[in-house]
C-alpha cells in the first residue's frame, strides 16, 4: 500500500496483515474497544478494591490505620471511619463486584457487532493480567516466608518498621536517612 504525499516523495506503508496488535491499523478500533472494555473497567478495578479494603481493614487492622493516621495528622478522626474500613466499604465493593458480574452482557461494537467468544475470553485474560498479581504476590510471599503459616501470616500483615508512637518525629525537611537538609 502507496500513498502519495506529492510528486517527488512515496511513502510505502507495511500490510495491516503484518501486524497482530495494533491501534491504528483497520482492526485497531476493534481492539481498542476490547482492551477499554475489559483490562479498563470497573471490574478490575472492584477487585482491587476488595483485597484493598480487605487488607486495610482486617489484616493490617483498622485500629493500626487509625492509630498511623492520628501520628500523621495529629489528631483522631471520626471514629465511624474505622467502622467505613472495617465493614461498610469491603460490603459495598463486594456488593458491587457481584452486580457487575451478574449484570455482565458480552461486549459488542455499536450494538451491531458481537464479538467472537474468542475474544470475551481474550478480553477476561487481560482483566485477569492486571487483578491476578495481588493474590499471586500474597501467595508467593506466603510460601517464600520463614517460620509456620500463622507466623508467616502475622509478619506478613505488619508494617516493616515497627512503629511505636513518640519514638520517631518527623518533619517537613527531613529526609528519609533522619538527615536535616536546610535547616540551620
Amino acid at each position: 500500500m502507496s500513498f502519495n504525499i506529492d510528486i517527488e516523495h512515496t511513502v510505502e506503508y507495511p500490510e495491516p496483515q503484518q501486524y497482530l496488535v495494533s491501534f491504528h491499523l483497520q482492526g485497531g478500533v476493534y481492539i481498542f474497544h476490547l482492551v477499554e472494555h475489559y483490562a479498563c473497567s470497573g471490574t478490575c478495578l472492584l477487585f482491587i478494591a476488595i483485597v484493598e479494603s480487605i487488607c486495610i481493614g482486617w489484616v493490617y487492622g483498622a485500629d493500626h490505620l487509625y492509630d498511623n493516621i492520628e501520628d500523621m495528622i495529629g489528631y483522631r478522626p471520626w471514629p465511624i471511619i474505622k467502622y467505613c474500613w472495617t465493614f461498610l466499604t469491603p460490603v459495598i465493593c463486594i456488593g458491587t463486584f457481584i452486580f457487575s458480574l451478574v449484570d455482565y452482557t458480552p461486549l459488542k461494537y455499536n450494538n451491531t457487532y458481537v464479538y467472537p467468544s474468542w475474544c470475551n475470553v481474550l478480553g477476561w485474560l487481560l482483566s485477569l493480567s492486571s487483578i491476578m498479581l495481588v493474590p499471586l504476590s500474597m501467595v508467593f510471599r506466603l510460601i517464600v516466608g520463614k517460620g509456620n503459616l500463622n507466623e508467616r501470616c502475622s509478619q506478613l500483615s505488619k508494617s516493616r518498621q515497627k512503629y511505636e508512637a513518640g519514638e520517631t518525629q518527623y518533619s517537613l525537611n527531613q529526609n528519609f536517612n533522619g538527615s536535616m537538609e536546610g535547616t540551620d
